[in-house]
């Protein structure tokens, strides 16, 4: 069986190299250096050719708080892990409270939440987020307040299974401006701060 194999194995290599020489190419009995020259162009790549793509914005876990550019709200990424609602919710509210950071600020963004208000995620059920206030509420005019009321509900309402907010003072509900300027004690949505949004 070993000889007849290799005596096949002889033929085929034999039958190739003839059929290499009848098409023209030429068989060397030993290898030698070809120069680069004589290589045509693109052969001598290492690494296959990519197409030019211009830089992707990085996509990845984030959250998302509302800030104030001339009395309008805009949205501002922050980087973040993934994780349960409940724990992404306290992350964007913590980075909320924390401010337009100084490149932001000079770029004119700012907050109309006092530096010295707390905000408290009491719960998150059934899509609902109750947040306790604590401290210094906006000083008038009044539409301060309303702005300072929408970022919370536009930030909170951001992260995924959170889609209306309840806030209070104390454990107690509290009344919360509208943009038309009327008071109501029912939950928050978006859509009640959605004229605020910058165009």
């Amino acid at each position: 069986m070993t000889t007849r194999r290799s005596i096949s194995t002889t033929l085929l290599v034999g039958l190739c190299l003839g059929g290499l020489a009848a098409c023209g190419v030429s068989v060397d009995d030993e290898p030698h250096v070809v120069q680069p020259t004589a290589i045509p162009n693109g052969l001598l790549d290492r690494s296959p050719s990519t197409p030019t793509v211009s830089p992707a914005i990085p996509v990845g876990p984030a959250t998302t708080s509302y800030f104030l550019e001339a009395n309008r709200l805009v949205a501002v990424r922050r980087p973040d892990r993934d994780g349960t609602a409940p724990g992404k919710l306290r992350r964007a509210i913590h980075h909320l409270l924390a401010g337009p950071t100084d490149n932001e600020q000079a770029h004119g963004l700012s907050t109309a939440i006092p530096s010295d208000l707390e905000l408290t995620v009491v719960s998150l059920r059934d899509g609902r987020a109750t947040i306790d206030l604590t401290g210094t509420l906006p000083n008038p005019p009044a539409q301060n307040l309303t702005l300072a009321v929408a970022q919370i509900v536009l930030t909170a309402t951001a992260v995924s299974g959170v889609g209306e907010v309840q806030l209070t003072q104390q454990g107690e509900t509290i009344e919360a401006p509208l943009v038309d300027g009327s008071l109501t004690a029912e939950p928050l949505t978006a859509a009640n701060y959605q004229m605020l949004l910058a165009s």
